[in-house]
């Protein structure tokens, strides 16, 4: 069967998690319609901001903006997780997230479920360095050295976030979510719809060779 070209369609897997490419090497049913799978343009933007997909502080990209970088992140899992969640968490954003972490991320504990969603918060809602919550009270600082062991090191009331640590979870996941997309049909089914309450992304014809 080939791809669909009607601009409202929702993607299929291949197309939805297309990797970062330029426009011009898109297929010519997304290239020439315009249709982009958001999660695609997302993960095109963070190269401008952390590097390529493959590069986790080796080959000396000079990071750009890492607050920012960490709030596409967010938003990535946040995606995640509204297209796949089970019904009755749909309108949870906190459980949905936490949901999706679970789900979708290795060997992350409720400890790391918890933080990541007090920092998402935090980035997404003031662009702050402070996290001010019943569990979790002090500053955070964003670390761009080479990936460590983790992605998270406290020390008393600072907690260090390694941004390329961030961004290998998040790699991760996407894998992960792709893998249960191609395993399990009712997920799949449940994605195809949830993609029309997200909305499907269309560029501007005279945009086709810029985005």
């Amino acid at each position: 069967m080939s791809p669909s070209t009607d601009l409202n369609e929702p993607f299929g897997i291949a197309d939805f998690f297309i990797p970062p490419c330029d426009p011009s090497a898109l297929p010519v049913h997304l290239r020439d319609t315009g249709r982009r799978p958001i999660l695609h343009l997302l993960r095109r933007d963070l190269t401008q901001l952390y590097g390529d997909e493959t590069d986790f502080g080796e080959h000396g990209f000079a990071v750009k903006a890492p607050v920012l970088a960490s709030l596409g992140i967010f938003s990535g899992i946040d995606l995640m997780s509204k297209l796949s969640c089970p019904n009755e968490l749909e309108s949870q954003n906190g459980n949905r997230f936490k949901w999706a972490i679970e789900k979708y991320s290795v060997q992350q504990n409720d400890w790391h479920k918890r933080f990541l969603w007090e920092l998402r918060n935090a980035v997404a809602h003031n662009y702050s360095m402070k996290l001010d919550s019943k569990e979790f009270s002090g500053t955070f600082r964003f670390s761009l050295n080479a990936l460590p062991q983790d992605w998270i090191a406290v020390n008393g009331s600072i907690y260090t976030v390694y941004l390329f640590g961030l961004k290998d979870l998040f790699l991760a996941m996407i894998r992960k979510f792709q893998e249960a997309l191609e395993q399990d049909s009712d997920l799949l089914e449940l994605f195809t719809q949830r993609q029309k309450k997200c909305g499907i992304m269309r560029v501007p014809t005279d945009n086709l060779k810029q985005y």
